[in-house]
Formats: structure tokens, C-alpha cells, sequence
């Protein structure tokens, strides 16, 4: 007797093997049979005639670590066939923290005040029942806050070894770093390297956002080819990190793909996740010099705030006539008439050129903002971008990753669109489903060692989705991001049906995941 037999859809087991029409039997948790179930018994049976069956999507780029408390029911991401989320992206984390201390550094990432965990196995066990699953990485911020602070100093790095080896006993799916944010900054290249020997020894992946952080001259430096010198000197498998085109480079996927082929041919273990807009969201204090994000909160500010500091900060910032011309405001908590405003607006509002303006908000929002660059591109330049897109879907070691920031005051419409928009452009385009299907879920999941996870298979856990193709599409926009995808039929997680006809259930059957193990459930029998 099968719980739910989803009968007669077009399978895209993940493999990224060719299409297959099948019945799939599920019996709690896992999927029991494929195949012909016709004269199966079951509790309940689905017509997926005329549908496509894929794997539950794998988000591998989210930084839903706090939303997962505050949002436990994630309706965002299963209206868009997600069923994994993947948190700790861009070396931003909550663990391994002593304090709060962080925390406050990092309202204007996550949008609200973020709790702090002492390792991974007590953020794991801290998590509510979720209605996706949940996965995290080792970031490499708060790695490196518990043990030295905000302060530029030489990293203990025997002290970084053991607690880098506990994340991965504990479970911890993967290691991130982001080398535009601090305290992450403050390491170089071969410190980055010396914690990636350590992280080797658990099989997994250093997931990158590349260096904007100087301390020299940017011009002599090249984030890309860092990328690849972390795998030469640790042997660690690597992943760039929302690597894409742009509306100024569009039309140019070579010159983000020859670094990846290049690293490849010389045996690196190299892959890459995208989302598919043409702008991305940000912290609004990510570009504050080394000398200021050094102490804590209220030393940062007591710095910026000194007539010499305040000065040098705003000659540098005015010596590059574009800094900032282009931002759009999406999070200010003490200024909510400010959001949605470009900085340009906000600026004149104020009678104050943009570098003074942001100087000022940053000091009175105690570097709690976050914004998005301008849109407004020509139709060519995105149509441009789609094809960049699909051109990056093609390749065996790309993936999908939303980025979401789910907490600011005015989202990225990414954190509801971005699977459920790629899907549609794959579907225009005439992309291959199966293909689709493999980067979506297959690859991230054994990208992550999330075992059991991102194949249509016997004994693997029922994390799956049903969609029309014709039908799914992204509905946020940049004006008015909080709308949920549509199209998905049926979207189940670990054998439990999570949405029904686009509108979801309120069963959160999401698990936390451990790197590499296939059972895993909750203690307090919510499952």
C-alpha cells in the first residue's frame, strides 16, 4: 500500500537522462517504486498526465538562515518546486558564534536582529519544523569573528582547524567564503587556503564570492584567478559564487567561462551557480575601508564618526565618479520613506552628493541597509542576458542559486521568482527538461553530499515537484517582489505534500540535512 502514487508524468529523474513517462509510489518518506503502478493500491493518487515530475529543486545559494525561524512554512521557495534550501552563502553565517556580537554587525544582510549559534549541530537542532528542508555551510565570517573578532590580526589557525573539523563532524554541508565582506576580508589568499587544507579532508566544496575588498591596489588584483588558487593550494573542490553576465557584459559568457575551463583543464575541481536577473542586492556598508571594520559595532561607528575618518572616507568615495550613482535603497529600518528611492533621490531630498548621503544613512542606520543596483536596461541587453543564461545552464558544472534575502524591508524578487523564472526561460527556449532538471537538483545534490537527495529514485526521500511547463512562471517584479511563483501542480517533501494546485499546505515535513547521511529526522516527532 503506497501513501501517494503521482501516476502517468513525464520524468526528469535528475540524472539529466532522457525523459520517461512512469508512475512514482511513495511510502512515507521515500519514493517506494517507478514504474507501472496502475493496479497499485494507494491511499491516494495524482493525475500527472500532461505534467512534468522533477526532483525537489536544491537552492545552493540562499541566505535564509534566519528566515527558516521566522518564515517556517518557506511558501516562497515551494511555490517554485524548491524543497532544499542551502543556507550560509558568501561566508555569512550564524555559527560558530559566541555572541550576539555579530549579529549586530549583520542586521543589514539578513533584515532583522539574527540569533547566534555556538556550532552547526546547535543551529541544526535549534530549527523549527520547516516546510523545505535545510542544509548549511561553514561561513567563513563568523568562522573567523569567534576567534578573533573584528579585528585585523593573524587568524590562530590551529584554533580555525579544530572548529573548521567540528562543522564538518557536525554535518555542515559546505564551506563559503566572501571576500567583500569582513571580517572574512582580512584573510588572505593563503590563510583561505590554509582553512580549505583542513575542510579537504571532508570532501567538500569552497563555495566563493569573489574578493571586492582591498587592501592594495584592486586594479593589480584578479578575484577570479584567487578562486583558483584556493583549489592549487589546498586541493579543495571550488564553486564560483553568483558568476554570471551583467547587463554591461552581455553577450560575453566566455570571459566568466574560460577561468572554470581553464581551471578544469588543469584538473581543478571547479563548478558555478547563477541566478538569472540582471542585477543583484547587497550590503550597504560592503564598501567601507579595511581601517574602519575593525572592533566592534559601536567602535566602528565611533570611528566614521571622527572628522578625519569621516573626511577620508568621503575623498575616496568621491574620487570614483560612479560610486554608488546606481543603487536603489531596500532597507533602512529607521527610514522606511527612504525605501524604494535611488540614492540619487535620497540625496537631493537631503541636499547631499550620494557619497555623503550614504555616509550618513550608514551612521544613522548603524550600518543596518541594503540595496540593489538600478534597472531599467534596454530590451536587447536582457534578451542578451537570457541566452547568457541559458548558455551557463548548458555547461555540466553550472547550478541554480536564488541569493535570496528574504528579511530586507524591500526584497530582491529573486527570493520568490528566481528557480520559477529560469524555468520558464528554459521552457521558452526549448532547453532540454532533463538538463534542467540535473542542475536544479541532481548536481547540487551531489555537489553538497546531500544523500538521498535530487534523483526520482527507489529508496531516495519523495522531495519532488509537478508542474505544467507551459504555465510556470516568476510574477515578482523589482516594484513588487512579494508574489509567489506560479505553475506548480503538486510539490512534496520527504513524502508529504507540501503544495497542491499552487497553493501550499502548511505541512512542514522539511528535515534538517547532514552532509552525507541519508537518514536523518526530528527528535520531537513532528515527523
Amino acid at each position: 500500500m503506497f501513501d501517494l502514487i503521482i501516476s502517468g508524468g513525464q520524468i526528469c529523474d535528475g540524472s539529466g537522462g532522457k525523459p520517461f513517462i512512469a508512475d512514482i509510489g511513495i511510502a512515507g518518506k521515500e519514493i517506494a517504486a517507478v514504474g507501472n503502478l496502475s493496479e497499485a493500491d494507494t491511499k491516494e493518487r495524482f493525475d500527472a498526465s500532461g505534467l512534468t515530475v522533477m526532483p525537489g529543486f536544491i537552492d545552493v545559494h540562499t541566505h535564509s538562515d534566519m528566515a527558516l525561524f521566522l518564515d517556517p512554512d518557506r511558501t516562497a521557495p515551494l511555490c517554485q518546486g524548491i524543497t532544499t534550501e542551502i543556507t550560509g552563502a558568501c561566508g555569512l553565517g550564524l555559527f560558530p558564534l559566541p555572541d550576539d556580537r555579530w549579529c549586530e554587525l549583520m542586521a543589514g544582510i539578513y533584515g532583522c536582529k539574527a540569533r547566534s549559534f555556538r556550532s552547526c549541530a546547535e543551529y541544526l537542532a535549534a530549527l523549527p519544523p520547516t516546510g523545505v528542508n535545510a542544509a548549511v555551510q561553514l561561513a567563513h565570517s563568523p568562522l573567523r569573528f569567534s576567534l578573533c573578532g573584528m579585528e585585523d590580526i593573524l587568524l590562530p589557525r590551529r584554533k580555525a582547524a579544530e572548529l573548521v573539523r567540528q562543522a564538518f563532524e557536525e554535518g555542515a554541508c559546505g564551506f563559503s567564503t566572501g571576500l567583500a565582506y569582513f571580517p572574512a576580508a582580512f584573510d588572505d589568499t593563503d590563510t583561505v587556503a590554509e582553512l580549505c587544507r583542513t575542510a579537504k579532508d571532508f570532501g567538500v566544496v569552497l563555495s566563493v564570492h569573489q574578493r571586492t575588498a582591498f587592501r592594495g591596489d584592486p586594479g593589480k588584483f584578479d578575484s577570479k584567478e584567487e578562486v583558483l588558487e584556493f583549489a592549487r593550494k589546498s586541493g579543495i573542490a571550488v564553486q564560483y559564487s553568483h558568476y554570471r553576465t551583467t547587463p554591461a557584459t552581455a553577450g560575453q559568457t566566455r570571459t566568466i567561462l574560460e577561468y572554470i575551463e581553464r581551471g578544469r583543464a588543469e584538473g581543478l575541481d571547479v563548478t558555478a551557480d547563477f541566478y538569472p536577473y540582471p542585477v543583484g542586492a547587497g550590503y550597504a556598508a560592503v564598501n567601507l575601508p579595511f581601517s574602519v571594520m575593525n572592533g566592534t559595532l559601536p567602535e566602528i561607528l565611533n570611528k566614521i564618526r571622527k572628522p578625519q575618518v569621516y573626511t577620508a572616507i568621503l575623498e575616496k568615495w568621491r574620487s570614483d565618479p560612479k560610486f554608488a550613482l546606481k543603487c536603489v535603497l531596500l532597507h533602512a529600518p529607521r527610514h522606511p520613506d527612504y525605501i524604494g528611492k535611488t540614492y540619487a533621490e535620497l540625496a537631493d531630498l537631503e541636499k547631499k552628493d550620494i557619497p555623503q548621503f550614504l555616509l550618513d544613512l550608514l551612521i544613522s542606520e548603524k550600518l543596518e541597509a541594503a540595496y540593489r543596483l538600478e534597472t531599467g536596461f534596454s530590451q536587447e541587453s536582457l534578451e542578451l542576458l537570457e541566452l547568457d543564461f541559458l548558455e551557463l545552464l548548458k555547461q555540466p558544472w553550472y547550478m541554480l542559486g536564488s541569493d535570496t534575502l528574504p528579511g530586507h524591508q524591500l526584497v530582491h524578487p529573486r527570493s520568490f521568482g528566481a528557480f520559477a523564472r529560469m524555468l520558464a526561460i528554459a521552457v521558452r527556449h526549448g532547453f532540454p527538461p532533463e538538463t534542467f532538471a540535473n542542475r536544479a537538483a541532481g548536481l547540487p545534490a551531489e555537489r553538497f553530499h546531500l544523500a538521498g537527495r535530487g534523483f526520482i529514485r527507489e529508496h531516495y526521500f519523495a522531495d519532488l515537484c509537478v508542474f505544467d511547463p507551459e504555465k510556470v512562471r516568476d510574477t515578482a517584479t523589482f516594484e513588487m517582489p512579494v508574489q509567489t511563483a506560479q505553475g506548480m501542480k503538486l510539490v512534496t517533501v520527504n513524502g508529504k505534500i507540501a503544495l497542491r494546485d499552487g497553493k501550499t499546505t502548511g505541512i512542514r515535513s522539511g528535515m534538517p540535512l547532514r552532509r552525507g547521511q541519508k537518514q536523518q529526522g526530528r527528535k520531537n516527532g513532528n515527523l
